[in-house]
């Protein structure tokens, strides 16, 4: 896990989305379904999450049954990664706490549904928070989700930049085969 200062976050734009976070005639569910019949559900405003990505929009627009029954159902993700993304919808920061494996989840969601703001804002958040302690973490978790390559560069150009400063880089001999095959080549 690595936790980052408040005043190091990338800014967010809160301009309008926190007056509707307050409101409570939320008007559409996600229910995360997760174990054995164990359900969880979010709200949301339908319009918000239409302005999210492609994806929501296309999925209103189509008459899908979740258009009728003003619900999606999400099985593939777990309630703190869904409840962060709608959480980031309204404006809100992500919490200080959120560990590598959080930040993947919410990249692999943001990946899934097209939400470019939210792919970008974490790209952005894991990338001003690379160190010689956490990069090799970083860089194999990168691999193993086969997404983020703009992350996957940065995480390359920064061990290269450690390489040249002669830093010591934590945990390099677990560095993932593949990326030190793709690094080997940069050096």
């Amino acid at each position: 896990m690595f936790v980052i200062e408040r005043n190091n976050y990338p800014i967010i734009s809160t301009i309008s989305n926190k007056k509707l976070w307050e409101r409570k005639e939320k008007d559409f569910e996600i229910i995360v379904a997760f174990g054995k019949n164990y359900e969880k559900t979010v709200k949301i405003h339908k319009e918000l999450l239409i302005a999210q990505s492609e994806y929501f929009e296309g999925m209103f627009r189509s008459g899908m049954k979740e258009t009728i029954t003003n619900t999606l159902k999400i099985v593939d993700f777990d309630f703190k990664t869904v409840n962060s993304a709608v959480q980031f919808f309204y404006g809100q920061q992500i919490p200080d706490s959120t560990s590598i494996k959080e930040m993947f989840e919410l990249l692999r969601f943001a990946d899934k549904y097209f939400i470019e703001h939210l792919r970008d804002y974490i790209t952005t958040f894991i990338f001003l928070r690379l160190t010689p302690a956490n990069v090799v973490e970083i860089s194999n978790a990168i691999v193993s989700s086969n997404f983020a390559m703009k992350l996957r560069e940065h995480c390359s150009d920064f061990l290269v930049a450690c390489f040249d400063e002669k830093l010591e880089v934590k945990n390099i001999d677990i560095l993932n085969e593949e990326f030190t095959v793709e690094l080997a080549k940069n050096i």
